[in-house]
This record gives C-alpha cells, structure tokens and sequence, in this order.
C-alpha cells in the first residue's frame, strides 16, 4: 500500500468530490393547520462515501432583509437513512429513518432546545449522477408539533429539473 503525504490525502480527497447544483424545498405544517415553506437553489459539492452519497453546501437565509448567519449543511443520503448535519450559530444532527424516532439537541446562541422527530416517509433514489430525497417528519419541541416535509434534488447545474 503506498504511503501518501497528509497533502496528497488532502488532494485525493479533494478531487472525489464533484460540483452540482441543490435544490431544498421544505414545508412547515402547524396543528392549527398555517404552513410556511421555502425554497433554496444553490451550488454544493457531492461525494460517494461506502455505499452513500455525501452533499455538502452552504445556506444563508435573509433575516429581516438581510443576510443571516452562513450554515454549513451536510446531508448524507443512504437507501434507508439520510443524516442532515448542520453547522453554524444554529447546528443540529437530524437522522430520518422511516418508521423511526429521532432524539436531537438542537444548538442556537439562545440555548439548546430538545427536538424529537419521526420519520413517517422516506423515500431517497441516489447514484453519483443526480439524486431526489423525499422526507416527511413530525417535529416536537417544547410540547407543539408540525409537519415537515422536506424535498431535496442534485445533479448537473443546468438540470431542468432543478430549475438552475
């Protein structure tokens, strides 16, 4: 087996990873039955990782009209679970599994907030190529509950399918 220098394992690394355009949609549901959703398009990067696919981007949403905190998200799709990881001023590790509950801590600058999340669907077709992620969960904190859907879709930036 040759021996690599931490920079050529760094460039090796590197060079797996592959350019392509994300597309998250999410939707919200209240018990009193009011949704908010949204929409990102944006560029990321993505890996095969064992058997899974790694998505790497960076979200900054508007707060007020202006640009909020940068987080650095990592979804890592696998055929019966993805894992979305979130890192920043607010950071969370989500892990979807159908039929599954999910305990998590959920970390901003105000504090940690206790989150438990079941995954009723769970659908993830994902090669090296493009990818389309459907998950719907219930999320419970602090005694309410919503609905969450979340649909996520990569592949060639100009890919009609995501609108890019």
């Amino acid at each position: 087996m040759p021996a690599y220098t931490l920079r050529e394992w760094g460039e090796m690394l590197e060079n797996s990873r592959k350019s392509v355009g994300i597309s998250v949609s999410s939707r919200i549901t209240e018990i009193s039955g009011e949704y908010t959703g949204n929409r990102m398009l944006m560029m990321g990067e993505m890996e095969k990782k064992g058997t899974g696919i790694l998505l790497h981007y960076r979200e900054q949403l508007e707060e007020d009209g202006k640009n909020g905190p940068v987080t650095d998200v990592t979804v890592w799709l696998r055929k019966e679970e993805v894992t979305v990881m979130r890192r920043g001023d607010y950071s969370v590790t989500l892990v979807f599994h159908r039929g599954r509950t999910c305990d998590a801590s959920y970390r901003t600058p105000f504090g940690i907030i206790a989150l438990r999340v079941f995954t009723s669907v769970l659908r993830c077709q994902a090669d090296e190529e493009k990818g389309h992620v459907y998950i719907v969960y219930q999320m419970e904190s602090g005694g309410s509950v919503a609905s969450h859907e979340m649909e996520i879709l990569y592949g060639e930036p100009d890919s009609e399918r995501l609108d890019m």
